[in-house]
C-alpha cells in the first residue's frame, strides 16, 4: 500500500502560484490534488476588509524504504564453536 507525503501552500489570491512554480512542484514528484479559495471578512485597525487566500494541496508517493539486509545466519540458528586446534 503506498504511503503519501503531503504539502500545503497558501497564498493570497493576488499571488497565486505560477505555471513555473506548479511545474517545479510536479518535477519534485508532487501532484496537485485540490485548490481551495477562502474569503474571510476580518477587522484590521477598526475597519473590516475581505482577505482572499488560495490553498494548494499536493501529494506524492513516498519512495519505498530499502529492505533491511538479511543476516547471513538466520536468527535463532546455532553457530558451531571454533575447534581448539583452530585457535591454537
Amino acid at each position: 500500500m503506498p504511503v503519501w507525503d503531503y504539502k500545503t501552500v497558501t497564498r493570497s489570491a493576488q499571488e497565486m502560484l505560477s505555471e513555473e512554480q506548479l511545474n517545479t512542484m510536479g518535477g519534485s514528484g508532487f501532484e496537485l490534488v485540490q485548490v481551495l479559495h477562502i474569503s474571510e471578512n476580518v477587522t484590521v485597525v477598526g475597519h473590516r476588509e475581505t482577505v482572499n487566500k488560495v490553498h494548494y494541496f499536493f501529494k506524492r508517493a513516498r519512495p519505498a524504504q530499502p529492505q533491511a539486509a538479511k543476516p547471513a545466519v538466520p536468527a535463532g540458528a546455532a553457530v558451531a564453536p571454533k575447534s581448539p586446534a583452530a585457535t591454537g
